[in-house]
């Protein structure tokens, strides 16, 4: 398990190390909390990196009876973008490791 300290604002611009990637709520891409490296626009919009549904975790439904029951998963689903090169702006806080690292973490309580 990876200790993290939340919600820590930095000084300034941080951004992932070269050759790490990170996969980056879309609502930080939305509100343009994220720079992605690349400078030039590559015939698509300036979010450069892969968009994902990633299943974060599920509810138990019953989709049977209650003599014969026939549970089944549902996935709950968190819409990132897995990118590389990418910069975080100082106005915003976010959580790092025990390496100060930069992590995505958003802890819902």
């Amino acid at each position: 398990m990876v200790a993290f300290e939340r919600n820590i604002k930095f000084d300034k611009n941080i951004s992932v190390d070269t050759g790490y990637g990170a996969y980056i709520p879309s609502k930080d891409v939305e509100n343009k909390a994220v720079i992605f490296g690349q400078d030039v626009n590559i015939g698509r919009r300036n979010n450069l990196g892969t968009r994902y549904l990633l299943t974060s975790t599920y509810e138990l439904v019953n989709r049977g009876t209650a003599k014969a029951p026939k549970m089944f998963r549902n996935w709950l689903k968190k819409d990132v973008f897995y990118a590389t090169d990418v910069t975080v702006s100082a106005s915003r806080s976010y959580s790092k490791d025990e390496d100060d690292k930069l992590m995505f973490v958003r802890v819902e309580e």
